[in-house]
């Protein structure tokens, strides 16, 4: 079993097994920031759902929106959730993503190593056809550049070969929706204005919000 060791010491944040009700308390401790912009400690693989909430925030990124309730309109500024740049996932042999059936989670380990701020997890994956594959991810946001982070991830099949495909994105659908209370509330505050592709494997967003007009570009680059 490919799977990397615990940290055993006091600069080391851990949880050794994966429980969704759990886990957006989970991501809440386990943010990275530099002061610029932080994100939250979301799994690559799992997009916006009741368990898990990605989000990145950037300083002075606010926008105010109104909602119509009870026969009149209510203004709340909030700081904006920008495009999510974790999103990476994979799969095996079949040919549309959205076919990939769940995996069933044999071993997980997560730590916070906040000595060098940096964020792991390991994951053992089965799939329906018995395929184990081990994941393993690290995240960084950078101190020095403010405007730079990173992510590792490295797949290994465990007892089959064949193809694995890996997919990257940046997703722009996000909203501002973390707090159950605040739901009924106006949460779209980003407009799309662009997406395009630089050198080989580099893509990018830009976005914009639609009350404070701040405009925010995300590149990402394999």
């Amino acid at each position: 079993m490919s799977v990397r060791p615990p940290q055993n010491d006091e600069w080391t944040f851990s949880y050794f097994d994966f429980q969704p009700d759990q886990q957006r308390l989970r991501e809440s401790l386990c943010t990275l920031g530099n002061g610029y912009m932080a994100t939250r400690g979301a799994l690559c693989e799992r997009p916006a759902s009741e368990t898990s909430y990605p989000g990145t925030y950037i300083a002075g990124i606010y926008n105010k929106l109104g909602t119509h309730m009870a026969g009149k309109t209510i203004y709340n500024e909030d700081l904006v959730n920008c495009p999510n740049w974790l999103p990476l996932n994979f799969r095996v042999s079949v040919p549309y993503w959205e076919k990939s059936a769940p995996h069933t989670i044999l071993y997980f380990h997560q730590e916070l190593d906040m000595k060098n701020g940096c964020l792991r997890y390991t994951a053992q994956l089965e799939d329906f056809m018995g395929r184990v594959t081990t994941v393993s991810m690290e995240r960084i946001v950078h101190m020095a550049d403010p405007h730079r982070a990173a992510i590792r991830y490295t797949i290994m099949p465990e007892n089959y070969s064949d193809d694995i495909h890996v997919r990257s994105m940046i997703d722009g659908s996000v909203t501002n929706t973390g707090v159950a209370r605040y739901r009924d509330l106006s949460s779209q505050h980003l407009t799309p204005a662009s997406t395009g592709r630089y050198m080989k494997s580099g893509m990018y967003l830009v976005t914009r919000t639609n009350q404070s007009k701040i405009t925010i570009a995300i590149a990402e680059k394999i």
